[in-house]
């Protein structure tokens, strides 16, 4: 009986012990969305960019895109961002917005992070992070369309119930546009996706301070 409370009061340090340290924010704060640095495209560059594909093509005007974009929201796109792994370090929503407009030149872009990863603070902060991209586009002529989504993961064991990844998008970026939050796969999906990474150092934990 000696033991069971002594256990028991153990066990009652340590949860004080946690919860001090996360009010004194010993753990670090979690990253957030990250910010877009850039504005639209001006309507000149717009228009200049759709010329160009029409004189090209005879009149026809192609929109390029890419209906699957994973940030550092992504567990398995954050461990590999990781400096410890030879990464740059985070990528966040801002970020893939910035590069969809200025580097790959995209005309729309959907957000597809995996949705076991997606905690409902991280599912806010994409609806919200989406509608500042799509913001900053001009509502008359946008120069880059924002769509948000994730990806559904099952993993099975068998060819027979192994239905792999598929990326579910909405149409619109309004609260009654979007679901309340990702629906995820469970079983073996997030056993894959939390532990079975063998390229993964099983110290990672340990080496990150």
């Amino acid at each position: 009986m000696k033991f069971l409370l002594r256990l028991f009061g153990l066990a009652l340090v340590a949860v004080a012990l946690f919860y001090g340290a996360l009010s004194l924010n010993l753990f670090g704060t979690p990253p957030g969305p990250g910010e877009i640095t850039g504005e639209g495209l001006s309507q000149e560059v717009v228009q200049k960019r759709v010329a160009q594909q029409q004189n090209a093509t005879g009149g026809d005007q192609i929109l390029f895109g890419d209906l699957h974009v994973h940030t550092t929201y992504s567990t398995d796109a954050f461990l590999w961002s990781l400096p410890l792994n030879g990464g740059s370090g985070a990528h966040p929503i801002g970020s893939a917005c910035d590069y969809a407009r200025y580097c790959a030149a995209l005309d729309f872009w959907a957000i597809t992070d995996h949705a076991s990863a997606l905690t409902p603070r991280k599912w806010d902060e994409t609806r919200a992070a989406m509608r500042a991209c799509e913001a900053t586009s001009d509502p008359a002529n946008p120069d880059l369309i924002s769509l948000t989504g994730f990806e559904w993961t099952q993993v099975g064991d068998s060819i027979k119930n192994h239905y792999g990844h598929k990326n579910v998008i909405f149409k619109g970026l309004a609260d009654e546009d979007l679901v309340q939050k990702p629906i995820g796969a469970g079983g073996l999906s997030a056993i894959a996706m939390r532990s079975l990474i063998p390229e993964m150092p099983a110290v990672l934990g340990l080496l990150d301070a």
